[in-house]
């Protein structure tokens, strides 16, 4: 007898879940879910500046990546994203984001730095560079966030910005 009332219970509970996972599913039928992205950018670039030898300037870049959303890097992996993640675990829930510098105006783009991060909802990092810059020259800095695109982004447009310098006047950067 007793068995039969644990059959009779389990079967109710099973008839119940079954009943509410309809209801749910006819709920759901009647809406449209909308997946919201994270959006990763690069903020702006800063430089601070020191005598280096020979006239030379060193100089420390600043970029400050952001991600402009409500939801973690992590949560929007693209197909290359989860192999990367899958095949080094390591970098695991992380993009990469990079600095590149050229000679201005024409020069060939060469890494800098590059780093793994993952930024948080709503989350800015700010990452640094130092390079000496020979006395006369000029030089164009590319930061890029989210450089091998592993991160599924509500726009893509906005991952990289420039700066050049110096910048013709020394009040801040020129950035495009």
């Amino acid at each position: 007898m007793k068995l039969s009332r644990k059959i009779a219970s389990v079967g109710i509970v099973l008839l119940g879940l079954a009943a509410l996972a309809l209801g749910l599913r006819a709920q759901m039928q009647g809406t449209t879910t909308q997946i919201v992205k994270p959006d990763l950018l690069v903020d702006k670039i800063e430089f601070t500046t020191a005598p280096a030898a020979g006239g030379a300037t060193q100089l420390t870049i600043l970029y400050t990546l952001f991600n402009d959303s409500n939801v973690p890097s992590r949560n929007a992996p693209t197909e290359a994203g989860k192999n990367a993640w899958k095949s080094n675990p390591v970098q695991n829930l992380m993009f990469e984001a990079k600095l590149d510098v050229r000679d201005y105006p024409s020069g060939a783009w060469q890494n800098v730095s590059t780093i793994q991060l993952e930024l948080g909802a709503h989350v800015k990092a700010t990452c640094n560079s130092v390079l000496v810059v020979p006395a006369g020259k000029k030089k164009e800095f590319r930061a890029t966030v989210d450089s091998q695109n592993w991160i599924n982004e509500s726009n893509e447009n906005n991952n990289d910005k420039k700066a050049i310098w110096p910048p013709t006047s020394m009040a801040a950067p020129i950035q495009k």
